[in-house]
């Protein structure tokens, strides 16, 4: 990895890390924790380098099983989330009396560097989700692309494709998160799909921004919401457990069109009315 081996490149990002120290020490208040952190990311995300993936939880394997292992398809499902927050890092580099020398600051920046391919949700939870650990030792898989983002190229594809086969043959423990992934990811596109012909029903185009299903906690008790601009109204939705599976009850309506509401329950392959004519 050119962060390690690169003698050009370590030394002028350990340039660029002397700089910001000294701009922090000089104006503190200017340079909080949380802008050195953005600073830092910016400087260190080199394209092929960085960031590197060391694993993957079970969850975000079985999702990328149901689509091939492509995570193209999965737009914003996923992401690297650093074992250590990267907050924690700037401490370690900035909290102190002398910045790091550049053996020392590359040291402790690529230790504390390392990530796990996640469900975005994983990401805002503690403690750390546990993973499959993925042999990447020179960051040659997975490396940066964009700042957030890595190359998930044919390579990738099939190294993940080999990963989930092989677990599956080990007998390890993970069936139940692929079959829960699965069916989460074909409510979702059902769910899309009705959103979709409700709004067209009310002349309404479909937003850019979709509500996801995974990790969904709402009941019937306290459906989740998702509003939608010029409906005067939108849809309510929340999970129901049935004979093992996971079914989706949504209720969509507009408060300016009498008699509008529906009810829909959603299973993995198919969308029925069940009621209609409330609001």
């Amino acid at each position: 990895m050119k962060l390690e081996t690169d003698a050009d490149l370590r030394n002028a990002l350990h340039d660029l890390y002397l700089a910001l120290f000294d701009a922090r020490q000089t104006s503190p208040d200017d340079f909080s924790d949380g802008r050195v952190t953005t600073i830092l990311t910016a400087i260190m995300g080199i394209e092929n380098s960085g960031w590197r993936v060391i694993g993957i939880t079970k969850e975000a394997l079985g999702l990328l099983a149901t689509v091939d292992f492509n995570k193209n398809k999965l737009s914003r499902r996923l992401c690297r989330g650093h074992q250590v927050d990267r907050i924690q890092t700037t401490r370690l580099l900035f909290h102190r009396d002398k910045a790091m020398g550049l053996e020392e600051f590359f040291r402790v920046f690529l230790a504390n560097d390392q990530t796990v391919i996640m469900l975005n949700e994983q990401n805002r939870t503690t403690p750390f989700p546990s993973f499959v650990e993925i042999n990447n030792p020179n960051g040659e898989l997975f490396p940066n692309g964009s700042l957030m983002s890595w190359k998930h190229r044919a390579k990738e594809r099939e190294y993940l494709r080999q990963l989930h086969s092989s677990l599956l043959e080990e007998g390890k423990s993970l069936k139940g998160s692929y079959v829960a992934g699965s069916e989460i990811l074909e409510l979702e596109n059902e769910f899309h799909a009705l959103i979709k012909s409700r709004l067209e029903e009310f002349g309404l185009s479909l937003p850019e921004v979709l509500p996801h299903l995974e990790g969904l906690k709402a009941t019937k008790q306290k459906p989740a919401w998702f509003n939608v601009d010029g409906m005067y109204g939108g849809f309510s939705y929340y999970i129901k457990r049935s004979k093992g599976h996971v079914n989706l009850v949504v209720e969509s309506w507009s408060r300016v069109a009498e008699g509008s509401g529906q009810r829909h329950l959603i299973t993995r392959n198919s969308t029925e009315l069940i009621e209609e004519g409330f609001v």
